[in-house]
């Protein structure tokens, strides 16, 4: 309301009447006015909302939209690849740290076998110092007393008794004439287990390839308790459920056995099997002894295959090989090797120059032709090595438990 207006409407001289219908009049153009205005920005808004939804505008937003979902995209790939590429870098480190301690492992495995094998074969050495020194009858007590109170003391003797050594050779030059060191009676009728050169060598040696390897996986360890005490053979297996040694391991008073199986050619992951002692057949060979077959509780795994036994093979020289356990851990093989070799050729025996050892009796000795098992070491002898023979004529073993996997691996009966 204007301020001309508001000046009519107070003045008292215009009468009441005339005022009122002024009054209703300026209040009336005023509603319209306001009425005109609100219509006015109604239509403005309309007109603007009526812009935004032209298709241009729909089209601008539309492009906006995409492009905004393009970007995104394109930031949520990078860090989806930034991610992949991360755990793709973990499981390589990962993957790399396996194959790290793998190595280390086997490289210390390795080297504890390594050593395992050099402490067995100096104390062969050893011991055949000792041996020499007990046969030589040319010398007295005190001559051979002195000769060992100096190798121990000189650190030659060390990985035997040394103490117990010394105190005997003390005692035996201060006594001369007692007999406190034995003297041992040579054996002239039995060969060296090693002749020249030893010829065995690591199963690990060999190329993974080679039919040695295959076969060696079939030869295991024997060991067994008896009075307290364990022992071992060298055996293998004839079925997947039973295994092939000498009679006289496991003679008698056998507490328990296990049969060690080593896949690898080395003791880092062996395979024990527990031999049932309720299943034992003993198979007399002429006048030189027996052989034994004998149960495990639990066949081998399908991957260890029973050995193959020939039948009619050996011949005088025929060329041989010998897979065995030496002193219950060296796990070697004689393959390949000129002297070994059949020398002397019998109904049910053979004696052959393959080089051996303490703990090879029960091994099998192989037709390097055909890869068959012909023949079982049992010790020493006057040419040699005396073996059973297992190419002749044979019987197949009966067990109270079925053979598994036992065709054409039966040993000959008597």
């Amino acid at each position: 309301m204007e301020q001309k207006d508001i000046e009519i409407l107070t003045n008292v001289a215009i009468p009441e009447a005339i005022r009122i219908a002024l009054a209703n009049s300026i209040l009336g153009s005023q509603a319209t006015q306001s009425e005109r205005d609100f219509k006015y920005e109604q239509l403005r808004l309309e007109r603007k909302k009526f812009i935004w939804n032209t298709p241009l505008v729909a089209a601008v937003a539309g492009l906006i939209t995409l492009s905004a979902t393009f970007f995104f995209d394109r930031i949520t790939n990078r860090d989806t690849t930034n991610n992949t590429i991360t755990l793709e870098q973990v499981r390589q480190e990962l993957k790399d740290s396996e194959a790290r301690l793998r190595q280390q492992l086997e490289a210390e495995t390795t080297k504890t076998v390594a050593e395992i094998e050099s402490l067995a074969k100096e104390r062969e050495f050893q011991y055949e110092i000792v041996k020499s020194e007990l046969t030589n009858r040319e010398k007295t007590n005190a001559e051979r007393a002195a000769v060992l109170l100096f190798l121990v003391k000189a650190g030659v003797l060390s990985t035997l008794d040394r103490n117990e050594l010394q105190t005997m050779a003390e005692d035996q030059l201060q006594n001369p004439h007692k007999d406190i060191i034995p003297q041992l009676t040579p054996n002239s009728d039995f060969m060296p287990a090693i002749v020249g050169a030893d010829d065995a060598r690591p199963i690990t040696a060999f190329n993974e390839s080679a039919p040695v390897r295959m076969l060696a996986r079939s030869v295991g360890l024997l060991t067994w308790k008896s009075g307290g005490e364990a022992f071992n053979c060298t055996a293998f297996l004839v079925a997947r459920d039973q295994i092939a040694t000498a009679g006289y391991c496991m003679k008698d008073n056998v507490e328990g056995a296990i049969f060690s199986l080593l896949p690898m050619g080395k003791f880092s992951n062996p395979i024990h099997l527990k031999v049932d002692l309720s299943r034992r057949q003993e198979f007399q060979v002429g006048e030189d002894g027996s052989y034994i077959h004998i149960g495990l509780q639990e066949p081998a795994d399908e991957s260890f295959k029973p050995l193959v036994i020939g039948k009619n093979l050996l011949k005088e020289n025929s060329p041989l090989g010998v897979i065995y356990f030496r002193n219950g851990v060296l796990f070697s093989a004689v393959w390949g090797a000129s002297d070994c070799r059949v020398v002397k050729l019998e109904p049910s025996v053979f004696e052959h120059l393959c080089d051996t050892g303490v703990g090879t009796s029960g091994s099998p000795i192989f037709d390097i032709a055909t890869n068959s098992v012909v023949g079982m070491h049992i010790r020493r002898s006057q040419l040699g090595g005396m073996a059973y023979r297992l190419d002749v004529p044979y019987r197949q073993p009966t067990d109270n438990k079925s053979s598994q996997g036992s065709a054409s691996t039966s040993l000959p009966g008597k």
